[in-house]
């Protein structure tokens, strides 16, 4: 009996192994707090600081794979003085992924109204207005369409956006705007990545849900008027109280 209990322990602790293995490699959803916007992240990306790469985002992720693959890189390069350089256009550049949602509603530019939240959509703003918006040429945004969602897909420089990335590498990203949200989510990339699947992937995981910021709510204050009032139904109910208490003494 004793050999049987070892043997199913072992044969359960086995099975498990492979499973807590697929886990650390499995997809992620995130949840954008503010929006109630939700995206899958692909396995074989890790969440990090955006600051790290100096971009403004609510969410980073950077390619794990080729990640190891520019260190593995840099050491040869160590190693193989005598080589020649690489061209810029065979630069290993690491892939990154950023998601970012901004409340446009609450800061429209001069000249834009709305009634309601409701009406600032992607169709609110001019090509022209997205692009300053992200600080590209007009010229670089095209429409686009991932999920039943529309976008303005753009392509530009990593400089535009980061400091802290190299001058050479390019960037693919997608802009909306839904009730006064603006999404914008970008591959630290070109399409030619062999990662560009798993950012289609990502994009194709996109739940815009555009929910209203909730109100503050006000503490109800008791005014002057109030206050009389308050003080005048007091006032009768005492004097009720006292002339129901004097009829009864007589």
């Amino acid at each position: 009996m004793k050999k049987a209990g070892v043997l199913l322990i072992t044969l359960l602790f086995a099975l498990c192994v492979p499973f807590t293995a697929l886990a650390g490699v499995s997809s992620v959803e995130y949840e954008d707090e503010k929006t109630g916007t939700t995206f899958i992240v692909p396995a074989g990306w890790s969440e990090l600081d955006g600051e790290d790469i100096g971009v403004n985002a609510d969410f980073t992720f950077v390619h794990d794979e080729t990640l190891d693959e520019e260190k593995e890189a840099k050491e040869q390069e160590k190693e193989e003085k005598s080589k020649k350089k690489k061209s810029s256009d065979d630069e290993l550049f690491i892939p990154y992924i950023t998601y970012r949602s901004e409340d446009l509603y609450s800061s429209l530019p001069e000249g834009k109204t709305a009634k309601s939240r409701e009406e600032v959509n992607l169709d609110f703003f001019t090509v022209s207005e997205l692009a300053d918006y992200l600080g590209i040429k007009e010229t670089k945004l095209s429409k686009a369409t991932y999920n039943r969602v529309d976008y303005y897909r753009f392509t530009s420089k990593a400089k535009k956006f980061t400091k802290s990335l190299k001058k050479e590498q390019r960037v693919t990203g997608y802009i909306t705007v839904k009730n006064g949200w603006a999404y914008t989510i970008i591959l630290f990339d070109s399409t030619n990545s062999p990662v560009y699947d798993d950012f289609k992937t990502l994009m194709g995981s996109v739940i815009i849900e555009g929910k209203t910021p909730e109100k503050p709510k006000r503490e109800k204050l008791i005014t002057p008027k109030k206050i009389v009032l308050i003080a005048v139904m007091l006032a009768s109910v005492g004097g009720f109280v006292f002339i129901v208490i004097k009829t009864k003494k007589k």
